[in-house]
C-alpha cells in the first residue's frame, strides 16, 4: 500500500511540475518577442509584466488543486527547484510550505498572546532585545503602515542589528513574517528567469485561504 501511495504521489507531482512549466513557457513564449529589445527600460517594464503574469497563473492552479498541495510540497525537487528553458530564456522555479511564521505586525496591537509568542521566539533563541525590536516595528507602522513585505522586514532588521551592535537576529529572520501563518494556509514561491547576462528575481507568497498574493518582491540583476 505504501508503494502505491508512493507511487500515486510521484504521478501527481509529475504532473503537478508539467503544468507550472507550461505556464512558465507559455509567458516566456510571449516574453520572447520583447525580451531582446536593447531599451533596458522596456525590458525591465516588461519582465516585470511576465513574471507578474506567471505569478497569478500559479496562483489560480494552486486554488483549483488544493487538495493535492500538502503531499505534492514535500517533493524535494519542489523544493530545490527545477529549470524550464525556451530558446535562451531559462527559468527556476520553487516552491515549498510556509508555515510557522510570526506576523510582526501584531507587535504594533494589542494582542498580548501573539506579543508574548514572538518575545518567546526571541528568547529561546538567544535573541536579546525584544523590546528594542518591538519599538522599531511600532514606529515603522506608525509611520508606513502595516508590514507586507520581505523587504520591510530586511530593513528592520538592519535597523534592529544597527542598534543592539548583534547579529543574532539573523538566526530567527526567516520565522519573523507579515502573515500569520496559523490561520491560513500559504506557499513560498521563488522564480528566476535568466537571458544573457541580465535575471530577474522574484518572491511571492500564495495565501491559498484568502485567494491572494501576498509579499510580491522583485529584482533585476
Amino acid at each position: 500500500m505504501k508503494t502505491n501511495k508512493k507511487a500515486i504521489v510521484l504521478l501527481i507531482t509529475l504532473m503537478f511540475i508539467m503544468a507550472i512549466s507550461t505556464l512558465i513557457l507559455k509567458n516566456l513564449s510571449d516574453a520572447n518577442s520583447y525580451i531582446e529589445e536593447s531599451n533596458s527600460d522596456t525590458y525591465y517594464i516588461k519582465s516585470l509584466i511576465s513574471v507578474d503574469n506567471i505569478k497569478n497563473e500559479f496562483l489560480d492552479y494552486f486554488i483549483k488543486n488544493k487538495k493535492e498541495l500538502s503531499s505534492i510540497l514535500e517533493d524535494e525537487t519542489l523544493q530545490k527547484g527545477f529549470d524550464v528553458e525556451y530558446g535562451d530564456i531559462k527559468a527556476k522555479v520553487s516552491f515549498k510550505k510556509y508555515e510557522d511564521k510570526y506576523d510582526i505586525n501584531f507587535l504594533a496591537k494589542e494582542d498580548e498572546k501573539k506579543i508574548k509568542e514572538i518575545e518567546n521566539l526571541f528568547l529561546d533563541n538567544n535573541v536579546f532585545d525584544f523590546y528594542i525590536f518591538k519599538t522599531l516595528v511600532i514606529s515603522y507602522i506608525k509611520k508606513y503602515g502595516e508590514i507586507d513585505n520581505f523587504e520591510q522586514i530586511n530593513v528592520l532588521v538592519e535597523f534592529f542589528i544597527e542598534k543592539t551592535q548583534s547579529q543574532e537576529i539573523r538566526t530567527i529572520q526567516e520565522s519573523l513574517s507579515f502573515i500569520d501563518t496559523k490561520k491560513q494556509t500559504t506557499i513560498l514561491g521563488h522564480l528566476d528567469i535568466k537571458h544573457t547576462n541580465r535575471l530577474v528575481m522574484s518572491d511571492f507568497i500564495f495565501d491559498i485561504s484568502d485567494k491572494k498574493i501576498k509579499g510580491f518582491n522583485i529584482a533585476f540583476k
